[in-house]
This record gives structure tokens, C-alpha cells and sequence, in this order.
């Protein structure tokens, strides 16, 4: 997940507020519910996808790290 991991969304994040990103080449939207929630919104045709990207990105040794 290339764009978040170089953001602070905490820093200009305001709740009940929508933001646009990508990870990777996917186009993604991240719609604030509170503080410490957020949901995910992305096209159905790589829905799948992005939910397998973020099962693997949880795991302890999951994504690499890119230096």
C-alpha cells in the first residue's frame, strides 16, 4: 500500500469525511466514521482483491517492506 503508508491521515483527518487514494494502481476511498474508524471504498470488479491485499497486509509477516 504504497500512498497511506506515506500519509498521516490522523494529522488532517476529519471525521464523517471522505478521502481519496490509491494502493498500489487501485483506486480507493477512505470514508471516516470516527477517530479510530474507517471503511473502505473500492470498485466491486477488484473488490476481492483488496480484501486479499489486506488479509495478507495484517498478518505479522506479511507485505514486505520496500527500502
Amino acid at each position: 500500500m504504497s500512498a497511506p503508508s506515506q500519509k498521516r491521515y490522523s494529522a488532517f483527518a476529519i471525521v464523517r469525511e471522505a478521502m481519496r487514494d490509491h494502493m498500489g494502481q487501485v483506486a480507493v476511498a477512505f470514508w471516516l466514521n470516527a477517530e479510530d474508524e474507517a471503511e473502505l471504498i473500492c470498485f466491486r470488479s477488484v473488490a476481492d482483491h483488496v480484501e486479499q491485499f489486506l488479509r495478507m497486509a495484517s498478518k505479522a509477516d506479511g507485505l514486505p517492506v520496500l527500502g
